[in-house]
């Protein structure tokens, strides 16, 4: 066989070449497509076949976006078009450690990494690019020069490329005399002058990828990262999008959202149309796709003691049934129950959590309160102690959200309070926390539901030794009050998926978690 010719319209006229192709139509539903095998002899036989297009998300542009020890990695030189889709390229100055990809160096004056993909004018429109940033300034003052800065590009390309110029952000070269057009979608720079320096941080960049591009070039590049202090990194690379709306040519003609409607065709192997393939199921409420919690929960084992945690990104944060907690049906699958006695999860000592400081905090947890009434307080989580920590609870038809960081009053605690919660109702709490080392304004939002309920003043997490529990006191904590209450104010109801982030999810984020997408 010479060629696969591709006829994605049913027009009679060949529009694309290939084995395989993934082709994004302009509608779902039934859609004929044909196929044109020719061999080495000129001969040619067409096939038919109706394939039935499904709405569907975009995806992630990137693969391996959130870096792990298994995160495939290519040589400085394997930034082009050849080979595209085979893991990040990075210099000698960066490298992939501690499940992020760090940038920095001490006596190098930059890096860079980057990842090439075949995109086939998949993603198009307008897509937003997000990911998360650490930069520590290891340069004595006054010396401005030397401070830290990444610089983030994407480029789209039409046509086989080079990228001979990585280091300096040249972008993307012609190969020979075959046609290539490129376009650099976006570009901004961060850094300790822009930005001052930060633990983790996350940023967006709003993208336009117009009717779409073959290949995508991402990369971030420092310069003045070569001081030994300095710590520049990345992680959490996403790139995605709203779905297109359209008008809706139904009765009604109303105009309704819709999503990208693509489909992967190959070489079939029976001209005889096929039946639908069947929807892939609904999952469980995961979590947003652009992140990864550093403790996942779900409660499903049903029997024994041990909650299994089962975040990819963590360091093994399992939790422990304790007393006569037990297992129940739940919001999604099984669920853990209280007595409000000693019943409780418990969460061993984490870096990823109490041991850490953390600018950025996220708990997601679905619960149900057999009583709302209860006057007495009914914890559903809680981290930390009387010195510092956050928490949820119940007490009086009323659910409070809390943290606290009291050293040198700096954070004497917030609470923020709604009374949307009924007796017997699986509801979603988050607790957001986006703070610095110092007490701000808003750093502190709360959701029931998917909803905000209202923000109040905080400031970041700082390492913690006190212990973290579930449906429970594990130690100590702090309430709206003023009580330093100890073990025996459990929640007498059940709580089902509990996820613990290290960012500060957006109320998009929230409600699809509230959504149980």
């Amino acid at each position: 066989i010479a060629a696969y010719g591709w006829d994605l319209n049913n027009n009679g006229t060949i529009d694309r070449y290939g084995r395989t192709l993934t082709h994004v139509f302009d509608k779902a539903g039934s859609q004929t497509v044909a196929l044109t095998v020719i061999d080495s002899q000129g001969q040619a036989t067409t096939l038919q076949k109706t394939v039935n297009v499904q709405n569907s998300d975009y995806v992630n542009a990137f693969s391996n976006g959130s870096f792990n020890s298994n995160t495939p990695t290519q040589e400085n030189w394997q930034n082009n078009s050849q080979w595209a889709d085979k893991g990040w390229f990075l210099n000698k100055d960066a490298r992939i450690t501690g499940g992020h990809a760090r940038i920095s160096k001490p006596g190098a004056y930059g890096g860079y990494i980057g990842q090439v993909t075949q995109n086939n004018k998949v993603h198009r429109g307008q897509q937003t690019l997000r990911f998360k940033l650490k930069n520590l300034e290891g340069a004595p003052k006054p010396n401005s020069w030397e401070d830290n800065q990444m610089t983030v590009t994407l480029w789209g390309i039409n046509g086989q490329f080079k990228n001979s110029d990585a280091y300096n952000v040249a972008g993307p070269e012609q190969v020979g005399t075959l046609p290539m057009q490129s376009k650099k979608l976006t570009q901004k720079t961060y850094g300790t002058k822009e930005n001052g320096t930060f633990d983790w941080k996350n940023f967006s960049l709003d993208v336009n990828l117009g009717q779409g591009y073959d290949y995508l070039l991402f990369q971030i590049n420092t310069k003045s990262t070569h001081n030994s202090s300095d710590y520049v990194a990345i992680d959490d690379i996403f790139l995605k999008g709203p779905t297109p709306t359209q008008t809706n040519n139904s009765a009604n003609q109303s105009s309704q959202a819709s999503e990208p409607r693509k489909a992967a065709l190959e070489e079939p192997k029976d001209p005889t149309p096929t039946s639908p393939p069947a929807k892939k199921p609904m999952a469980s409420p995961g979590f947003p796709s652009d992140l990864t919690p550093v403790a996942r929960l779900s409660f499903d084992e049903g029997t024994g003691q041990l909650a299994a945690d089962t975040s990819n990104k963590s360091k093994n944060n399992s939790g422990r049934l304790r007393a006569n907690a037990g297992w129940e049906k739940g919001k999604f699958g099984q669920a853990v129950t209280f007595n409000g006695q000693k019943d409780m999860v418990t969460l061993r000592k984490s870096s990823d959590i109490n041991l850490g400081t953390h600018n950025q905090r996220t708990v997601s947890v679905w619960f149900k309160a057999d009583d709302v009434l209860n006057n007495n307080k009914q914890v559903i989580y809680e981290e930390g102690g009387k010195v510092r920590g956050l928490n949820m609870y119940v007490e009086d038809d009323l659910l409070y959200f809390g943290g606290w960081s009291t050293p040198k009053r700096q954070w004497m605690g917030s609470w923020i309070k709604t009374d949307k919660i009924e007796s017997g109702k699986w509801h979603h709490a988050a607790l957001v926390l986006e703070g610095t080392g110092r007490l701000q304004e808003d750093a502190m939002t709360a959701y029931l539901d998917g909803e905000k309920v209202g923000s109040a003043a905080g400031t970041k997490l700082w390492a913690h030794r006190d212990d973290i529990g579930i449906g429970n006191i594990n130690g100590t904590a702090r309430f709206h009050d003023g009580l330093i209450g100890r073990k025996g104010l459990g929640l007498v109801g059940s709580i089902d998926e509990v996820q613990i982030y290290n960012d500060a999810l957006n109320a998009s984020q929230v409600q699809q978690l509230a959504g149980g997408l």
